[in-house]
């Protein structure tokens, strides 16, 4: 079991992280429910909330708590790119493509931006632009 300090607000956002990425995601959402308690604006907790709630599939939910964070979390490109999908995700094509266009600029080898804002601009009927977005993908040396 990872231990944190329950009173420690990085400490419990930093094992909600890890539990994140292993996928056990209960656990984790009681650590930035926590952290969250002990400081409601903290931009990381809301983040990892949103997360949270978008894997739920909860995308209403998930663009309030991104909106609460304000534009603290408009520099953290892992949020832009949340923010884009959930907007896909939501339908609004056009936020959508705004905040993944951002995150491919500022990541362009990201396999999962590339795929997601190529399928935005498809959706939106931008053929040859989806082609340009996905055109390194399909380039790109293929793993043994």
């Amino acid at each position: 079991m990872i231990k944190a300090n329950p009173r420690n607000v990085e400490g419990l956002l930093g094992r909600a992280a890890t539990l994140i990425d292993l996928d056990r995601d209960a656990e984790a959402q009681k650590d930035v429910d926590a952290a969250l308690a002990l400081a409601p604006k903290h931009t990381l907790a809301l983040y990892l909330n949103a997360l949270m709630l978008t894997k739920k599939q909860d995308y209403a939910n998930a663009q309030a708590v991104l909106q609460r964070a304000g534009p603290a979390l408009d520099n953290y490109l892992p949020a832009q790119y949340l923010r884009g999908a959930i907007a896909y995700a939501q339908g609004n094509l056009e936020q959508a493509w705004a905040n993944l266009n951002g995150f491919v600029t500022s990541v362009p080898d990201n396999v999962n931006g590339r795929r997601l804002l190529g399928s935005t601009l498809i959706r939106q009927g931008r053929f040859e632009d989806a082609v340009k977005v996905l055109q390194p993908l399909a380039e790109a040396p293929q793993p043994d």
